[in-house]
């Protein structure tokens, strides 16, 4: 097995997220979950319950600086069409300093839960960020470490 060693660590700032195939250069996090989904069944004689899985449910976030209105865009859409918008999301983890290799994970099927439409505050020193959860159809590991 060996010994581990700080070089096997991964740095979560040597990551990179493309949104349809277009690196999202204003992004600061961008997160993948799973979440299995578990039905709870009482047994005759037991007073704990068990657990049966019975799905996954995919969740994402992406939290970027702001540089335009598409999210709102697509919450408008919506409200004036009908049409949802869907896209492929794509996260890649590879610290070159690491000796593990890379990490490459699609999300298929995004679509976004909310947006803030604007935010204005003047008693902040930052800039504009955003927070876009949503969630995902489908995902594929292309590479795992």
């Amino acid at each position: 097995m060996g010994i581990y060693s700080g070089r096997h660590t991964i740095s979560a700032r040597e990551g990179r997220a493309f949104s349809d195939g277009e690196e999202i250069l204003n992004m600061i996090k961008f997160e993948i979950k799973a979440e299995k989904i578990k039905v709870e069944l009482p047994i005759v004689g037991r007073r704990t319950k068990s657990n049966k899985t019975v799905g996954i449910k995919y969740t994402g976030t992406i939290t970027q600086y702001k540089k335009s209105s598409a999210f709102a865009k697509m919450i408008q859409e919506f409200k004036e069409t009908g049409k949802d918008v869907y896209f492929d999301m794509q996260g890649v983890l590879e610290d070159p300093s690491s000796e593990l290799g890379a990490e490459r994970i699609v999300a298929i099927g995004c679509n976004i839960d909310s947006a803030t439409l604007i935010n204005i505050d003047i008693e902040s020193d930052d800039v504009v960020k955003e927070e876009i959860p949503f969630t995902i159809e489908d995902v594929e590991i292309q590479q795992a470490i």
